[in-house]
């Protein structure tokens, strides 16, 4: 994907995991997001046919983002913006490994932590 302006990557993306805190007590606490890298980024609309596939998967409450293009985001199980935590993310990588190529990011976005 190479008709993107850089311009449109005005958002902070947080890529990372969930883990679960212990307290002194010895209490495990509800899983939280820690980040591991963050990169710019910027939204990215679907085509009705990606749309439809979604929802016919059941998937719903989604967001995609451009990113530019780096193999390492994919070993991240999380994606944090604006507060909220998206998991399930499905890289969709530029196939040319060029300084000007984009990929997209689309993750469902978490209703209870951790999941």
């Amino acid at each position: 994907m190479r008709r993107i302006n850089p311009s449109r990557l005005r958002l902070r993306l947080q890529f990372g995991h969930v883990e679960s805190k212990e307290t002194i007590n010895g209490i495990n606490t509800d899983k939280q997001f820690v980040c591991d890298v963050e990169v710019w980024g910027g939204m990215y609309t679907n085509s009705m046919t990606q749309t439809y596939v979604l929802m016919g998967q059941g998937v719903t409450d989604t967001k995609s983002f451009i990113v530019r293009h780096n193999s390492e985001l994919q070993k991240y199980t999380h994606l944090k913006y604006q507060g909220n935590v998206y998991t399930d993310l499905v890289f969709n990588e530029d196939p040319y490994d060029a300084h000007d190529s984009f990929d997209t990011v689309t993750g469902k976005l978490v209703t209870k932590r951790g999941r």
